[in-house]
């Protein structure tokens, strides 16, 4: 009688266990290309399906930012569990907060485009005095610190922030009219996809270097990341997250038509589908899995004494399970 009554127990106790994780997930994301597969993700409803595979229904709720700043804010407060943004602010973050966060999946890499009217100006490196630089936000967005990473090496570690001064935070919808329409705020624009194959159109802008040239090839700008006690909490929901961005990536690759669609129906963009399509097709973008030259990130930071060491892009930063989903 004691062992039925014990089974019996146990029984009720399963419906508790299956919902044992949290029963709502908010998610933020940007637009632009470089946030494509979030935005697949959310237009197809591929998270809710991974969710419904591993036998969970929680309630899913979809946010755009305008910026990583509010987004960070959004997460610490609790009211947020899987943020996106900049690779350079998340870093400072995940020393800040001695690992409390972790990344998940790079996000695509895409290049950035250093874009200008200023007569006379031929390299990034050349900026000066009569520059003015239209960026997301001064000292601490990837157009930001990756102007730090050319005076660092033009100039030497400790004048990383020599370029600082000349910068103005500026939206990139913002930027790329005001420079195409020549007004007098700023002659240069360090932009992002879409804008800058916009303001290319612009015979009087001219495109002087990008995060490629930087760089040294294709890289990681961006990550999606989450608390490590999010993490910890609700193992299956953070999976069908990773799966479900993973499905976006190959939707993304198989069908750019279909994934174009998706991006001007959620952005509410007025551009033209074909133009949009050929942006995701570019072949200067990855939609891969693999976190490439974070490193040269992770070692300026470290060099200009922001970082107390190097950590390990995949021991430390990011979650074990993207190194099982992609192999060695």
């Amino acid at each position: 009688m004691f062992r039925y009554l014990v089974l019996a127990a146990m029984a009720a106790l399963l419906p508790l266990a299956a919902q044992a994780e949290t029963d709502h997930v908010s998610i933020a994301e940007q637009y632009g290309i470089a946030y494509l597969p979030l935005t697949v993700m959310r237009d197809q409803s591929l998270f809710e399906k991974r969710l419904h595979e591993a036998g969970l229904a929680p309630t899913v709720t979809w946010t755009v930012f305008s910026g990583g700043a509010p987004m960070t804010d959004a997460v610490l407060s609790g009211s947020l569990d899987f943020a996106s943004g900049a690779f350079s602010s998340f870093i400072l973050l995940w020393n800040k907060s001695h690992g409390a966060v972790r990344a998940i999946v790079p996000l695509p890499a895409t290049p950035l485009y250093f874009l200008t009217i200023q007569p006379g100006l031929e390299r990034i490196a050349d900026i000066g005095p009569g520059s003015r630089v239209a960026l997301p936000a001064v000292g601490v967005s990837t157009q930001a610190f990756l102007l730090q990473y050319v005076a660092a090496q033009a100039f030497g570690a400790d004048q990383y922030r020599r370029f600082d001064a000349l910068t103005v935070t500026m939206g990139h919808p913002d930027a790329a009219n005001v420079l195409t329409i020549g007004r007098t705020e700023v002659n240069a624009h360090f932009s992002a996809p879409p804008f800058q194959a916009a303001e290319l159109r612009n015979p009087a802008i001219r495109r002087i270097g990008s995060s490629y040239d930087i760089l040294g090839g294709m890289h990681t700008s961006s990550v999606a990341w989450c608390p490590v006690k999010f993490h910890g909490a609700n193992p299956k929901t953070f999976m069908a997250f990773l799966l479900a961005y993973q499905d976006a990536s190959k939707l993304i690759q198989r069908d750019p038509g279909l994934a174009a669609q998706a991006y001007l129906r959620q952005t509410g963009s007025r551009e033209k589908l074909g133009s949009a399509t050929q942006q995701i097709v570019d072949p200067e973008l990855d939609f891969g899995l693999v976190p490439m030259k974070l490193d040269k990130i992770t070692g300026l930071l470290f060099d200009t004494k922001r970082l107390p060491t190097r950590p390990d892009i995949d021991r430390d930063v990011f979650f074990p399970e993207l190194r099982q989903l992609t192999g060695p």
